[in-house]
């Protein structure tokens, strides 16, 4: 049974040596692979630190940000679309920058990472303010030092990549911290190496700068001050203020902010204005960015998002219609999103919240297990529950941190029974393997838009011919002098190709294991054609 008697001392310079070590050795496993993961959910975040440097704002405009949006280019008879990479760009023998002072080339729309605002002609980003604002701190230091990142794409998401890896890494050194206080230093590094390299935090949270990374630090550093209250006010402080940092960032954390403020209320009253305080200032920043920009504090750019793709992505209006318990079987068992196959040692954390609430040396991880909870259902009826184009559980990888630190209460009774102690092994050992895959072989399409065939025009012939090889179309269109015109994908954002998230026959763990060399290649290509035009 658990016994906080054995844990250590809260405080100390050995404890703190050994987080420093975690964060070194985790960001250094996070780079390893050598690349980052190209997205264009990251990119908002990405320029909203360089717009801050640059413009002294947080928004973009159609001028500052050619690429953010698609373009109408009037040809006389007919309009096409372009995507520029930038105003020198060249389209029917002329830049873009001349094409629109001419009046041929117009705002078409806006790509779907940000949305329009209520003032004319500005858009902001569909996430958070928050994730930007953590890296601007490091934009900052490496644009005075390299001059301006925007003209060097390489060093601007490679030093995104680090943003990320190193916060995550900290997320991971702040739950061995946080554990210290209920268990021993072998058994919370133990939890903080299983997080960092048996969930999605390596494969995904630390390879580009998604929201994921600044939000999990930000909520590890609250639950970090959470477990060590005392009678001074300061902890509560520090734990409201970060938690706060962390509604920035998702808006969903703000469930765990207020989980965790009734708990104060109730338990540690004298701590509850404190808490309050600290954490009013980030909320206060947020509201007034969404009133100023959306007309109300409680509008958010990514519900107007989904308020306008529901329809056409998931067949509903309203972004909150997905069915309870199809959101949350594929959250934890889709054979392609589901955290339970991705890092399925997990399944003891539902064991460990249970212990919590026997356990009064774990009072304080009550509100967070109600949090989590909370988070995962609302995360059940978002319309986009399966992320997108993404590796496993990504839209709810933020929560692993906590459902890792659900393992203290019943730790001690798993590694005193050799069956349990085997298969814990053999779980987290298939979790980091399953990380390593995605950390390496993931490259965003393969598995989430399989191609399915390839079209082949032959000349002469009315209909084209699918062709299932991209061997056989090749030599079909040499042999008879057609092309390929198309390729036909099964993108599981198509309501009809949806049901792969749920084949065991076609998942991704088991293509990009089958797959692996294959995957990396097509990877790293695509990083290449990434930073060679950021329109893509």
């Amino acid at each position: 049974m658990f016994d906080p008697a054995k844990a250590p001392p809260k405080t100390g310079r050995a404890n703190a040596a050994w987080a420093v070590g975690i964060v070194v050795f985790l960001f250094a496993i996070y780079n390893v692979n050598g690349d980052f993961l190209p997205g264009n959910d990251a990119k908002p975040n990405v320029y909203l630190a360089l717009s801050i440097l640059d413009e002294g704002n947080m928004t973009f405009t159609p001028s500052e940000m050619p690429f953010m949006f698609v373009w109408n280019l009037d040809l006389g008879d007919r309009s096409i679309p372009i995507y520029p990479r930038d105003w020198n760009e060249r389209f029917d023998g002329r830049t873009v920058a001349e094409l629109r002072a001419e009046g041929r080339v117009t705002v078409r729309g806006e790509k779907y990472y940000i949305v329009p605002t209520i003032r004319d002609g500005i858009y902001v980003s569909m996430y958070g303010p928050g994730a930007g604002l953590a890296a601007l701190p490091a934009m900052g230091l490496l644009g005075s030092i390299g001059g301006d990142l925007a003209r060097r794409p390489r060093a601007l998401w490679y030093a995104a990549k680090g943003v990320a890896s190193i916060l995550v890494a900290g997320a991971g050194a702040l739950l061995f911290l946080t554990a210290l206080a209920f268990t021993t230093r072998e058994r919370a590094l133990l939890l903080a190496l299983a997080y960092g390299l048996g969930t999605s935090a390596w494969s995904t949270s630390s390879q580009t700068l998604w929201q994921h990374g600044p939000n999990v630090f930000f909520l590890a550093l609250g639950t970090y001050f959470l477990s060590r209250l005392g009678p001074g006010r300061s902890a509560a402080a520090w734990s409201g203020l970060a938690y706060a940092c962390a509604v920035t960032c998702r808006p969903n954390s703000g469930l765990l902010l207020v989980a965790v403020g009734v708990y104060l209320l109730v338990t540690h009253r004298r701590h509850v204005l404190a808490y309050a305080a600290a954490a009013t200032p980030p909320l206060l920043f947020l509201a007034a960015f969404n009133a100023y920009h959306f007309g109300s504090p409680l509008r958010f750019g990514q519900t107007l998002r989904g308020e306008a793709e529901a329809q056409t992505i998931a067949g509903f209006a309203g972004p909150w219609q997905t069915p309870l318990l199809e959101g949350l079987a594929g959250h934890l068992v889709s054979p392609s999103r589901g955290l339970l196959v991705f890092s399925p040692f997990l399944v003891f954390a539902l064991w460990g919240a249970v212990s919590i609430w026997h356990n009064r040396a774990c009072a304080s991880l009550r509100p967070l297990t109600i949090a989590v909870v909370g988070i995962l259902l609302l995360s059940s009826k978002w319309y986009y529950w399966w992320g997108g184009w993404s590796f496993g559980y990504r839209l709810i990888v933020d929560l692993a941190w906590f459902l890792v630190l659900f393992l203290v209460p019943v730790l001690d009774t798993i590694l005193r029974r050799k069956w349990l102690v085997g298969l814990f092994a053999v779980l987290v050992g298939c979790s980091v393997g399953i990380q390593v895959l995605g950390a390496f072989a993931y490259n965003l399409r393969d598995w989430n838009a399989k191609v399915a065939g390839y079209v082949v025009q032959v000349p002469e012939r009315g209909e084209p011919e699918i062709v299932p090889d991209r061997e056989a179309a090749e030599r079909m269109a040499s042999s008879t002098g057609g092309r390929i015109v198309n390729v036909l994908r099964e993108d599981v954002n198509d309501p009809k190709y949806r049901r792969r998230l749920w084949s065991w026959s076609d998942n991704q763990i088991l293509h990009y294991l089958v797959q692996f060399g294959e995957a990396r290649r097509t990877k790293r290509e695509m990083i290449r054609r990434w930073l060679d035009n950021p329109a893509i």
